[in-house]
This record gives structure tokens, sequence and C-alpha cells, in this order.
């Protein structure tokens, strides 16, 4: 695997960089550090385009020093361009597997993109491979990057499942446990509303529930099957993007590894960045590995 590891100097982004090169070293693959300079009016001084130089090498160095000890082949760029775009064009022309960076936060909201500059949001929605965050708030350049267990949420979308691939190539390579996680919102309301429904089709409702939760789970066990991999299954229900990151908490997972959007989202989300990734992305207490999956006009 070849993965592309956008550094900036954050700490998320030398963290990142880190789990790019075990996951490289791991297949057999290796890692491509870019830094990216925007350009600059034509009246800006020499003087500036030199400092912003300085501080892009500064920053491949720092991310270097840290992959050291994966002993993976590392290349380095310097691109200029807007920082998302110039991320996306390097990594379809150098045939990346993988896009690992930082991110402060991600958000589609246009104040929340005026306040972050989300490049992290912006290399999502166009990236050609999946792509790996490790948000500021969870980095830790102290530690070096480790994967021994991942959390894999699936409700059956074609997004869920190819990220499922993904987790299961990933297991193999680094001999992780791994949980494959269905979470139902609440079907039946509650309040005034919940008088409408009687107990026997309530209980018909969950029953039904229960049922696609299991056949959707083991849909989605099939590619760790298929390289003999141990999983376990759990379905349970309540708010997707919250019991994805109590899980991820409560057992201390190393990575989750999701879909981008939902069975459930409409056209535009599954364009982008769907509701329940973008929750577990300003949450998650781990690195999150978004998988995109290209969706037609009324696919799944």
């Amino acid at each position: 695997m070849r993965v592309l590891a956008a550094v900036d100097g954050s700490r998320g982004s030398v963290v990142a960089a880190g789990y790019g090169a075990l996951l490289a070293s791991a297949s057999g693959g290796g890692v491509l550090l870019a830094h990216v300079i925007e350009e600059q009016a034509p009246s800006a001084s020499t003087e500036l385009a030199a400092l912003r130089r300085r501080s892009g090498e500064e920053a491949l160095a720092l991310a270097r020093d840290f992959i050291q000890p994966f002993r993976v082949s590392v290349e380095e760029r310097i691109l200029t361009g807007p920082r998302a775009p110039a991320l996306i064009a390097e990594a379809k022309a150098s045939g990346c597997g993988l896009v690992a960076m930082g991110s402060r936060a991600v958000t589609q909201t246009i104040i929340g993109r005026l306040l972050t500059g989300s490049t992290a949001l912006g290399v999502l929605d166009g990236a050609p491979a999946p792509v790996l965050l490790v948000p500021d708030r969870v980095a830790d350049p102290s530690r070096q990057a480790e994967v021994r267990s991942l959390l894999v949420p699936t409700d059956g979308s074609r997004a869920s499942l190819d990220a499922a691939e993904l987790a299961a190539e990933i297991a193999t390579l680094t001999r992780s446990r791994v949980l494959l996680l269905h979470c139902e919102e609440e079907p039946v309301p509650e309040g005034f509303a919940a008088l409408a429904v009687s107990g026997a089709d309530r209980e018909r409702v969950l029953r039904g529930q229960e049922s696609l939760g299991r056949l959707i789970l083991h849909a989605t066990q099939e590619p760790f099957l298929r390289r003999k991999q141990a999983v376990d299954l759990l379905h349970v229900t309540g708010t997707p993007a919250a019991e994805i990151v109590r899980e991820a908490r409560e057992k201390g997972f190393s990575l989750i590894v999701m879909g981008s959007y939902g069975a459930g989202e409409g056209f535009l989300r599954r364009k982008r960045l769907g509701s329940v990734a973008e929750a577990v992305l300003g949450t998650a207490p781990c690195p999150v590995i978004i998988h995109k999956h290209e969706p037609s006009r009324g696919g799944a």
C-alpha cells in the first residue's frame, strides 16, 4: 500500500504520518510525505516565499523523523496550490491507496468551513482513496502509532461494505481484533406518540429490526471470513454516531474504519460526507479511516 501523508507540522499530521507508515510497512509499500504551500500574490516578497518553503521543509523533517522507526521507504514532495486540490491531484498521480492527514475539525457548515479552513473535508470530498484522519485532540506524538483493534460500523450500505473490505485487509496485516457494530435507531416513537403503538406492534417492529441487523452483520462479515479473520459482532439500538464513539472509547479501539455515508442518507450527503461519519469525526477518541464509495442516484 502506497500512502500519501499530508503534513503541515501539526500534531495530528505527524501522528497520521505514523499510522500511514505503519500500514505501508505492514503491506510492503511506501510513504509519500507531502506539504502544500498555497500560492501567494505576485506582490508577496521573496523573503515570505523562502520562509514558507523553510516551514514546509521543517514539517517534512518532523514527520520523517517520527516515521523513521517503521523502516519504510519515504519520498518527500512540496506542492503548490490550494491545499485540498493539490493533495488530491498528487494522490491520484502517485497511485496512493490511502491518504493520511491530521484534522482539527471536520464540518460541512458554511461557518465551520470559514472557521476551520477544512482541508480535511476538501480531501474527503475528492480523494481517490480512503482517508485516515487523526484529530489533533487525540494525537500524541510521544507515543508510536499502533493498530491492535478495529471498530467497523456497518449499516449495509455500499460505503460500509467497502470499508469492511479495507478493514479486513488491515486486520490481516496488523493481526488486529475486530468488532463489527450495527446500530439501529429506536424505530418506535417515544412520549405521547408512543401511545398510538400497541405493545404487540412494538415487539413486532423490534424483532424485524433485530433480524435485519443480523443479516447486515453477517453480510459485512464476508471479507473477514474469506481471510479466515475472526470477528466479533454487536447489534445495538441507539443513535449511531454516539454508539460508535461510546464503543470506541469504552473498549479502547485503536482505529475506526467506516463508510463515508449511511444507507438512509440522500444523494448529496453521499456525494460528500454523511451525517454519521461527520459526527464520529467530531468526537472520536481515536483515528478514523473514512472509505468513500462513489454513489449513483437511487443506489445504496
